[in-house]
């Protein structure tokens, strides 16, 4: 099929009919006169007539044609594809000015396939750019750091080849996200520079939901773009096939504490998030140095977000990092996180508890539980080395060696411990307090003030009843009490504990947190953190004296778990939020390498303090497993957590949709193609008019040939 550019000029075939009419015109005026030499001029012109008007009637087609072919040539006739070019739209006749917002989030990665939504972008752009003419200008604005260094690129003209590479390389896929106002605001600044040209803004994202609270933030655009005419083409890159795709994403990873106890098993918590519109059954995958690599499922329903417990053992002593990976996921950035945890040999206990009743032969004391659950027959102390203790000892200065100190319901304390107790919170200590019958409030609310998390008052009541109890109640409201999560679920064995007695609270700390209540919603289990160390306060006692908890199953999980949570000041802050420093002792003053999540390598200084070397770090905000690495072997990893900026894959919604249309004035194509239709594909398939041209110059060579033979 043939079409035309400028189909008016076809009125000029009728044109090609003047050679004719001339000629008929002058062939009426001609008169002859008859005269004496005529005759033998008619004789002697005899034998050449034929071969003159066979050649005349040629001139004149030659010349009507010549005519009809400038028409033609005029015109632009061109044979058009059977499919339209869809790679970039027609440009407008005059200079343009083309502003192209490109979004290189990680996001961008996602596939559909083998087709990623970043191919998909770098085609459209490879098309749009090749469309560059001479007096056109193109500028490229970063939809993450629309004002960063070195700021929006610009070209005029036509590329060249090495101006490709840095079109189409716009960027590194960042995690971040993305900013319309920025980028719009940068936008109207690079088309305020070239007021006298036709101005063309491109848009390509996959606009995910997140940008939706960023809308109230573009009223100002509807008055700018008012203001200067563009057409603007929006093109989300999500493929629309997507929808039907699972993906699920891990935003969370704790052990409830940065360290955990060799050869006690350890419960890792995940939160997965199924972002797709379908159920999804998702394959939670851990890996590790010491972990062999363990799966479980899940099955979620959509938009489901859900906690997922996975039990892991470390028995070596050391610093694990832990990877988790959830499938199905379509984005490794939200689907893979890692979590550092310091694994301790042992931990170290001071038990300090009143001896048995004399006077009662046969009854336990309330430690002897405590002792029998914690303390192994043999001569290998276990997981949890617990010495017996006096009062004495707490009275004078507490070896570091020691974790934790669990006061199992002594009647008394003296106000001589206080101060060796504070050094031993504020170096990262634990503190772990249980009731019983025989402690006596009026000794530990003034010797221990400032760190207890309550004020005690007497018992509740004054002899124990079995008819009368109480039960433990969840869920827990501290972030801290993830230790103790797995046991908040309805089934668990230890609610069934009874508890038949407990201290009254007369009032709690400002910074206390209730971990654990009882039925009747009174406190059970108590927290408060000082400086480093942390102190509880279990309101009951561990014993059998008020309860029936060490008669359960899992009551040696639900010690070990009580310690666990008191002593997690005794490790350092490994799983770090963004912007949070890590500060780390060095044991030698060597060159220290750090490893960014990325591979990338920098030396890092030793800072010296007290005698001591230490590694300090700020600005960390890349997301993922980090190590700090010496000369002489030493290792220190850690991990920045925090929720993926980039984890829900899908756009936005309609009504976000409908209203960012309405602020830049223009549909969100849901493609590059349907753009190019929109906005006019180039109307040039097969262009006639160089053939058009040649055949006019050899028409015209011939026909001024043949007029020397007339």
């Amino acid at each position: 099929m043939v079409d035309f550019t400028h189909s008016a000029a076809l009125w000029g075939l009728l044109a090609a009919a003047t050679p004719v009419v001339i000629y008929l015109i002058l062939r009426r005026r001609k008169t002859e006169v008859p005269w004496g030499a005529g005759y033998l001029l008619r004789r002697t012109l005899a034998s050449r007539r034929k071969a003159s008007v066979w050649l005349q009637y040629l001139i004149l087609a030659i010349r009507c044609l010549l005519l009809a072919l400038a028409a033609l040539l005029i015109s632009e006739p061109f044979r058009s594809r059977a499919e339209p070019d869809l790679s970039a739209p027609e440009p407008p006749a005059q200079p343009v000015h083309r502003v192209i917002l490109i979004d290189h989030s990680i996001s961008m990665s996602a596939a559909a396939g083998h087709d990623t939504r970043q191919g998909r972008l770098r085609a459209a752009l490879r098309g749009l750019l090749r469309s560059q003419r001479p007096g056109d200008a193109a500028t490229l604005v970063s939809l993450l750091h629309p004002a960063a260094s070195p700021g929006p690129r610009s070209w005029s003209g036509p590329l060249r080849p090495d101006d490709w590479e840095a079109a189409l390389t716009f960027g590194p896929l960042e995690e971040g996200p993305i900013r319309l106002p920025d980028a719009l605001a940068a936008t109207v600044k690079a088309f305020a520079r070239t007021p006298s040209v036709e101005a063309e803004l491109y848009l390509f994202s996959d606009f995910p939901r997140e940008i939706a609270a960023d809308l109230r933030h573009l009223e100002w655009f509807p008055l700018a773009r008012a203001a200067r005419i563009m057409r603007i083409a929006p093109v989300n890159l999500a493929d629309r096939g997507e929808r039907g795709m699972g993906h699920v994403a891990l935003t969370q990873a704790s052990f409830g504490s940065d360290f955990a106890i060799a050869g006690i098993p350890a419960t890792l918590y995940l939160r997965a998030v199924n972002f797709s519109e379908t159920e999804t059954a998702a394959n939670i995958r851990i890996t590790g140095s010491q972990t062999l690599a363990r799966s479980v499922a899940a099955s979620l329903q959509p938009d489901e977000s859900r906690l997922v417990p996975v039990e892991i053992r470390l028995d070596k002593p050391g610093i694990e990092t832990l990877q988790a990976s959830a499938a199905p996921s379509r984005l490794p950035a939200a689907s893979e996180i890692h979590v550092t945890v310091e694994v301790k040999d042992r931990l170290h206990v001071w038990l300090l508890a009143d001896p048995a009743d004399v006077t009662r032969p046969g009854t336990l004391g309330e430690a002897e539980f405590l002792r029998r659950a914690l303390m192994p027959a043999g001569p290998d102390p276990g997981p949890i080395e617990l010495t017996d203790i006096e009062l004495l000892q707490i009275c004078q200065p507490i070896p570091d060696s020691i974790d934790l100190i669990l006061l199992a319901g002594p009647r008394l304390v003296t106000p001589a411990v206080r101060e060796p107790l504070l050094r031993f919170l504020r170096r990262g200590g634990g503190l772990l307090i249980a009731a019983s019958p025989a402690l006596d409030p009026s000794f530990y609310n003034p010797n221990l003030a400032g760190i207890l998390p309550a004020v005690l008052d007497t018992a509740a009541a004054s002899e124990v009843n079995p008819e009368r109890f109480q039960s433990l109640r969840f869920p827990l409201a501290s972030p801290q009490a993830s230790l103790l999560a797995e046991f908040a679920d309805t089934g668990a064995e230890i609610a069934d504990a009874r508890f038949y007695n407990a201290l009254r609270i007369a009032s709690l700390s400002p910074d206390a947190s209730v971990l654990l209540r009882f039925s009747d919603q009174q406190p059970l289990l108590i927290s408060s953190k000082l400086h480093r160390g942390n102190v509880l306060l279990f309101n009951s006692s561990l014993g059998v004296s008020w309860s029936s908890l060490p008669v359960r199953q899992s009551y040696l999980a639900f010690l070990h778990r009580l310690m666990h949570l008191a002593a997690a000041g005794r490790a350092s802050a490994r799983n770090l939020l963004p912007g949070e420093p890590f500060v780390a002792a060095w044991p030698a003053r060597e060159v220290v390498t750090l490893t960014r999540p990325d591979g990338r390598e920098e030396s890092v200084p030793l800072t010296e303090s007290a005698g001591q070397n230490f590694v300090v770090l700020g600005d960390l905000s890349a997301r993922g497993p980090w190590r700090l690495h010496g000369s002489s072997g030493h290792a220190q990893p850690f991990t920045v957590t925090g929720v993926p900026p980039e984890a829900d894959l899908r756009t936005l919604g309609e009504a976000e949709r409908r209203q960012i249309e309405s602020l830049l004035g223009a549909p969100v194509y849901p493609d590059w193609p349907s753009a190019v239709r929109a906005l006019g594909p180039p109307r040039a398939g097969n262009r006639l008019w160089p053939w058009l041209l040649i055949a006019v110059l050899l028409l015209y060579l011939v026909e001024t040939r043949l007029v020397r033979y007339l």
